[in-house]
């Protein structure tokens, strides 16, 4: 088995460097901090209208699968910005503004509002 070739690996402590000064400077700010705790907040909506509505429908199966997808392409957007991959970050944000014109669809179909 042959290892992970170095630039890789330079890359990836180069990623983690930019992480950990992100997370710095946004806990250094109460309005980047209150940015993010929406960002979780909406994340967490997303998993538990997916994880706790029985008996769902296809329909209801077909949303909360988008939700799923939102909240993955949240998940990948936000991780590639703290590495520093802002255009790629961008991308999935895109990606979620155009899945949110679906959202509400939830309730239209019998998921709690």
């Amino acid at each position: 088995m042959s290892a992970i070739p170095e630039n890789l690996v330079l890359l990836h402590s180069g990623e983690e460097e930019l992480r950990a000064k992100s997370i710095a400077i946004i806990e250094a700010s109460a309005e980047m901090s209150l940015h993010v705790s929406m960002i979780e907040t909406c994340m967490d909506m997303l998993q538990h209208i997916r994880t706790n509505t029985p008996n769902m429908n296809e329909d209801q199966v077909i949303v909360a699968l988008i939700g799923a997808s939102i909240f993955n392409s949240m998940a990948s957007a936000f991780k590639l910005l703290l590495g520093g991959y802002y255009q790629s970050s961008g991308l999935q944000i895109r990606y979620v503004l155009g899945g949110v014109d679906g959202l509400p669809q939830f309730e239209e179909m019998g998921f709690p509002g």
